[in-house]
């Protein structure tokens, strides 16, 4: 096996990039996901508040609505930034879809690599920056990509400086 990786050294790896329609559910089931954490912790924390008799906290609509966003947008970014830096480079989404996000140079992303990209993904209309381009802003912006995860090439070369 260590021949076949000396071998790879040196060598121009390509990597396919990932369709617009697998983009497309990859954010289909990351939202999913998303909403799913903010429903259970939402109901997790409401719970807390309620037996600890902090009720009155559950009557005001606007800490709720302050809240319910603040939350939403944490767990957002928690969500891509702690997913795609400890499974180098995939969520729930590309973990199904088998794809990656990676540099353009095609190496894994550092932490501050994967908080960028989430952190871009707040831009308006980040979605949209896909229509007429096959990478959206928050690839651009953050120098990255998601290609296509066959798992032999991608699992050799994961430990390896690039």
């Amino acid at each position: 096996m260590k021949d076949t990786l000396d071998n790879l050294v040196g060598l121009e790896i390509k990597f396919r990039e990932s369709s617009k329609n697998k983009r497309f559910l990859n954010n289909l089931i990351d939202s999913i996901v998303h909403y799913l954490l903010v429903i259970a912790l939402s109901t997790i924390f409401g719970a807390g508040l309620g037996f600890s008799g902090n009720v009155e906290v559950l009557e005001d609509e606007n800490t709720i609505t302050i809240f319910s966003y603040l939350l939403s947008f944490l767990i957002y970014f928690l969500y891509f930034s702690v997913f795609e830096y400890y499974s180098k480079g995939k969520t729930v989404g590309k973990y199904i879809t088998k794809s990656r996000a990676l540099r353009e140079d095609g190496s894994i992303m550092s932490f501050s690599e994967c908080a960028l990209r989430s952190i871009c993904r707040f831009i308006p209309f980040d979605r949209l920056s896909f229509v007429g381009s096959d990478r959206g802003w928050h690839d651009r912006f953050s120098k990255s990509m998601v290609v296509e995860d066959d798992g032999f090439l991608l699992s050799k070369i994961e430990g390896m400086e690039l």
